[in-house]
């Protein structure tokens, strides 16, 4: 009966209530798990649990009615009681006696770090940080991209004149690293071979 309704439970046991009687004589036995029942004996076990799931049913929308309101009135006085709770703690705050009238207890002030904890905290901190590849604002700030210039490049449109003139130009930008241009090779130095003869002294009128 678990897959079944509470609902379709109770009709089920009310019909077997109200037919039994007219079904079976009071002294018909009903043999059940090896024990002997007349109809007067079943009838009551059938009225039983007709009365136990009718009392659920009828809790149960009890307790759905009573969830709705209670979440009705908490949504309308729980601010309220929180701002009130938080004055409390902050009038009495030094008065634990008090407090402890109105069921609350004093705030605890938080322990002041030691400085070996501080440094442990820090060391962890920057531990972490490191392990996730993480950098602070200012870090990631001096970050920058190594762009020192651009190039424009001229780019030709499609069908243009057999003459050789541009139609349309458009330049497109095209960012420059700034890693060192390679020097281009220096010509081979040829030596100076003079041929005839070289005229020494001074020469005559």
């Amino acid at each position: 009966m678990a897959s079944v309704s509470k609902a379709a439970t109770i009709a089920d046991y009310q019909a077997l209530s109200t037919g039994l009687g007219s079904v079976f004589s009071p002294t018909f036995a009903f043999l059940f798990a090896s024990k002997l029942y007349t109809t007067p004996e079943v009838e009551a076990a059938v009225n039983a649990a007709l009365t136990s799931a009718i009392t659920v049913t009828t809790a149960e929308s009890a307790l759905r009615a009573a969830r709705l309101a209670d979440m009705a009135v908490q949504a309308q006085y729980a601010g309220i009681i929180k701002e009130l709770r938080q004055f409390i703690a902050i009038a009495y705050s030094n008065d634990a006696a008090t407090l402890a009238k109105l069921g609350m207890t004093p705030r605890k002030t938080p322990k002041p770090l030691s400085t070996a904890a501080k440094a442990a905290k820090e060391a962890k901190a920057r531990a972490t940080r490191e392990a996730r590849g993480t950098a602070s604002k200012k870090a990631k700030a001096a970050i920058k991209g190594a762009v020192t210039g651009v190039q424009i490049v001229p780019v030709t449109a499609a069908g243009g004149s057999s003459s050789g003139s541009l139609s349309t130009v458009s330049p497109a930008l095209l960012p420059t690293s700034a890693s060192p241009a390679t020097p281009a090779p220096s010509a081979p130095t040829t030596p100076v071979v003079s041929i005839g003869p070289v005229a020494t002294g001074t020469a005559r009128s």
